[in-house]
């Protein structure tokens, strides 16, 4: 009986590599949301603080994500999409030269309220219930930006960010400071301030090659180099060793290999064409994602600039 499991185990692992060849987790991005924003020499002007509480957290905050957005769009090490890696937003000081001119004002007030409730106690012991009253106090901190962002000196849009806490002082129970109410608050901005700026999701995706026989000498046995090509993230020589194997021998095999190799630098459209030669269900889900982003990017201004292999 073992022996028959240890056959079995042996045939499984010779499957996997035979369906599977390489397979690595590389991370790949898709739409998150439309952002009302514009590829181009962007222009940031300090929020203006329009009441009277002295605290420029809120510009801190949608300045630095601003900022962060116009020096890379991303920061994950294993990123392969050429036209991705150069930053959509250009960050300058002249505010005539921008294409997109982000501003606003904030608003951060604090407020505390107090009620007297009248209370009845019954199953007291007697027929009337007893009346008496009990104070609640409310304590509440909240932040409202308004935001304004001008693309090209016409298309203007107006957003809103708020978000607000509140505490309520009751018996027996420890009331939150309005220090810390305002805390919250900066956290629940921070947070609104990152989603509003980003535009896309991103996520580890494992990339299956499948083995593909070689019948050219030579190719074969560049071939055994694919896997440390992949590992090491050297596209531009997998791509390359990709396309003399399909030009060689154009297998199914070879075309899903070719497709992902331009899929992960950002060709779409040639990854695409390939596809469709050999139709796969995780490649044209992972094309539709691809292409929705691609896009969007271009609706807002990107030009992106796809490479090919030798």
């Amino acid at each position: 009986m073992k022996r028959n499991q240890f056959k079995l185990t042996i045939i499984f692992l010779l499957l996997s590599i035979i369906v599977f060849g390489q397979k690595d987790e590389i991370y790949r991005y898709q739409l998150k949301r439309e952002v009302p924003l514009k590829v181009g020499k962007t222009f940031y002007q300090s929020l203006q603080n329009v009441g009277t509480i002295e605290d420029n957290f809120p510009d801190s905050l949608v300045k630095n994500r601003v900022e962060y957005i116009c020096k890379r769009p991303g920061s994950y090490e294993l990123e392969s999409v050429e036209w991705f890696k150069t930053p959509l937003f250009n960050l300058v000081a002249n505010r005539d030269e921008a294409d997109m001119i982000i501003e606003g004002t904030y608003l951060i007030e604090k407020n505390i309220e107090s009620e007297e409730i009248e209370l009845a106690e019954d199953n007291n012991g007697v027929r009337a219930p007893i009346v008496y009253f009990e104070l609640n106090t409310t304590r509440q901190a909240s932040v409202t930006v308004c935001l304004t962002i001008t693309r090209n000196g016409m298309t203007t849009v107006y957003d809103t960010l708020k978000v607000e806490a509140v505490s309520v002082v009751k018996p027996g129970k420890i009331p939150a400071t309005m220090d810390e109410l305002i805390e919250k608050c900066r956290n629940d901005l921070s947070s609104a301030v990152y989603n509003y700026f980003t535009w896309y999701d991103v996520e580890k995706y494992f990339f299956n090659f499948p083995s593909v026989k070689v019948k050219d000498k030579a190719l074969k046995e560049q071939y055994k180099m694919a896997k440390d090509l992949f590992k090491e993230r050297k596209m531009m020589e997998l791509g390359s060793l990709y396309k003399r194997i399909y030009q060689s021998s154009p297998s199914d095999e070879a075309i899903q290999c070719l497709g992902m190799c331009y899929e992960l630098v950002g060709n779409y459209p040639e990854a695409l064409k390939l596809y469709k030669q050999a139709p796969n269900f995780h490649s044209n889900t992972r094309m539709k994602q691809n292409t929705l982003l691609l896009n969007y990017l271009i609706s807002i201004g990107l030009e992106p600039t796809y490479i090919d292999f030798e």
